[in-house]
């Protein structure tokens, strides 16, 4: 199938009667506030290379072969070309990936392949320097066997800035970013990120996972993020400098909003439809905020967080399937150490709401699936579940078509239409 570069249209915006209280803006990260994003050597480094698409035959690992005997650059990647990465791919140079200009064609493709023995690595691309990846799509099935990877980039060393803009990835096991070091900037803006998802071991299938390593930055903006098994970020215990999630729409997410350890956060003018289904841990709690090791990282005790001006609604087909469920408990509280972080003026919820959307062309709910979920009290381990869909494609054929691509606007007579921190609508608005 042709994988055509997507547009989209923003959606209206309605004037109404309706207005929430304005607030002014705190001295808290925003995406402009990134930390030396501009100025990162990896940030389209000055020499260009374009790459030859592969052929999967006599051409493969084009792009990782191209860098390895170039060095730091940009490098661009034709447009409808399909770049495969067979076995283990590192990249160890300072560089901008990214489609060639055109106002029309087909992305650039990233995707695994499998080896000549059949073997699909766990990591699709391993990265040691500072990588940004612009206007491709990353399709992370396996182009032999129909495998899917763990884990589709993953930095190996510390301090690094990793960043997509404009981007479509499509498919992860395990996490989408893996941090396996210290220090590192992750940047996603302007993005579509869905079916980072197992269903099988729903503990799996996260944006970013820390691995339990400090982090300086993670900041995720205007970005569609869908039908995911279980958390945006796993902190697991370890400190974050800056934490951001602006302008997104986040749909069918398993796990709640956790947040272990992350310093400046702010979280603002987002959608949450359906995410916390996963109901078994901390009953009822929506901001899971956990702030006691200070030993792990001092910073922890300068920590504020700011979440405002966002939307978490529930859809009714969840909620009335839970009638037959009363163990689990719709999220709508805070951890304890949130609630003694706004007790300390530390913790700021202002402006947030509940208000049911329709989309106008959202994928469907895996509802067999949160019905098994339920029936095995909240099991993290799904073995039966491999038959039940939950993974979504629009056309049931691999590649993403322009024009046909799920999308999230709705109607413009809704409070979430005026509902930002300027006046206009939230949720993600692709430019």
């Amino acid at each position: 199938m042709k994988l055509i570069k997507i547009y989209w249209v923003a959606m209206g915006i309605g004037l109404l009667s309706v207005s929430l209280t304005s607030c002014e803006k705190e001295n808290i990260l925003t995406l402009q506030d990134f930390p030396d994003i501009a100025t990162d050597p990896g940030n389209n480094p000055g020499k260009q290379i374009i790459v030859e698409p592969d052929n999967g035959i006599d051409r493969v690992n084009s792009l990782t072969k191209a860098i390895a005997q170039n060095g730091e650059g940009t490098y661009i990647l034709r447009r409808g070309g399909l770049y495969y990465f067979e076995g283990n791919n590192t990249i160890q140079a300072n560089v901008t990936i990214k489609s060639e200009d055109a106002e029309e064609g087909n992305l650039a493709q990233l995707q695994p392949l499998a080896d000549a023995n059949g073997a699909v690595s766990s990591n699709m691309i391993l990265i040691e320097k500072n990588v940004t990846l612009e206007n491709v799509y990353i399709n992370a099935v396996d182009a032999a066997t129909g495998k899917v990877p763990d884990r589709v980039l993953v930095a190996n060393q510390p301090n690094l800035t990793l960043t997509l803009k404009n981007c479509f990835v499509d498919n992860c096991r395990q996490a989408l970013f893996r941090l396996n070091t210290v220090g590192n900037k992750v940047l996603i803006d302007n993005c579509t990120i869905r079916n980072t998802a197992n269903p099988t071991s729903p503990d799996n299938g996260r944006i970013v996972d820390t691995r339990a390593n400090n982090q300086e930055s993670i900041v995720i903006n205007n970005s569609y993020v869908y039908c995911q098994t279980d958390r945006i970020v796993r902190f697991d215990n370890s400190g974050t400098a800056h934490y951001a999630l602006t302008n997104n729409t986040f749909f069918n997410i398993g796990r709640h909003i956790e947040i272990n350890y992350a310093i400046d956060v702010l979280i603002e003018n987002n959608i949450f439809a359906d995410c916390g289904w996963k109901l078994t841990s901390s009953p009822g709690v929506l901001w899971d905020v956990t702030m006691q090791n200070e030993a792990n990282d001092p910073r922890v005790k300068n920590a504020k967080i700011i979440i405002r001006n966002n939307n978490i609604f529930y859809d009714p087909v969840l909620s009335n399937m839970l009638k037959n469920y009363p163990n689990f408990q719709l999220r709508t509280g805070l951890s304890a150490d949130a609630i003694k972080m706004k007790n300390d003026g530390r913790f700021i919820e202002e402006n947030n709401f509940s208000e049911i959307l329709t989309f106008d062309y959202a994928p469907p709910l895996p509802t067999a699936y949160w019905k098994l979920f339920f029936d095995k009290g909240g099991s993290s381990s799904m073995g039966d579940a491999s038959g039940l869909p939950f993974a979504v494609d629009e056309d049931g054929k691999e590649g993403i078509v322009f024009g046909k691509t799920f999308t999230f606007n709705y109607p413009a007579n809704t409070t979430s239409a005026i509902a930002s921190t300027t006046g206009g609508p939230i949720g993600a608005r692709f430019k």
